[in-house]
């Protein structure tokens, strides 16, 4: 009995596992396709979505003691994103909390709430930072003839050791190497 329990698990868990891959494979080609400005109604765009829309994920009920989520706020963080991703936003010089906060029209309080409770980036310049290093890893592919000062300049960064450090604790190595790497596979 203990076997076939232990059994069931095992692939039940590989299923999710499965699931998860797909799932993460899926939101990379839509990431992908947003940041390289495709248009919405372009087919990669759309068979990402469809792709997402027919993935059935399992009903996480909260825990006890935790807080059902905000749709409304979750919806304008997810709203927020995308405008900041497709629009490029982030390349805008000087882009901080208080032009998030007027995009989606949501006071301090609630803006902090949304970001600490749906964003991985700890505080606004971090979030705004990490979108532009991983378009700064675009740059560094498309545009091999760039320098890294030059791709530095180009995704908005302030200088080239802020753009050298985020992307270092990004994607754990300096651009130089990525882009190195990345051109031999």
């Amino acid at each position: 009995m203990v076997v076939l329990i232990i059994l069931y698990y095992v692939r039940n868990e590989r299923r999710h596992f499965r699931d998860m891959r797909r799932l993460i494979h899926v939101l990379d080609a839509y990431r992908r396709a947003v940041v390289n400005g495709e248009s919405s109604t372009s087919p990669e765009v759309v068979a990402a979505i469809e792709e997402l829309r027919s993935i059935k994920l399992p009903e996480n009920q909260p825990a006890e003691g935790e807080e059902e989520p905000d749709d409304e706020d979750h919806r304008l963080y997810v709203e927020m994103d995308t405008q900041v991703t497709r629009d490029r936003l982030f390349l805008k010089p000087g882009l901080g909390r208080e032009d998030l906060m007027r995009l989606i029209g949501v006071d301090k309080n609630r803006f902090g709430k949304m970001m600490s409770k749906y964003s991985d980036a700890s505080n606004t310049s971090v979030y705004i930072n990490t979108k532009r290093v991983e378009y700064g890893a675009v740059l560094l592919l498309e545009h091999p003839e760039y320098t890294i000062s030059t791709v530095a300049t180009e995704c908005g960064m302030s200088n080239t050791v802020t753009f050298n450090r985020t992307f270092k604790e990004i994607y754990n190595m300096t651009p130089s190497e990525y882009r190195e790497k990345m051109t031999t596979i």
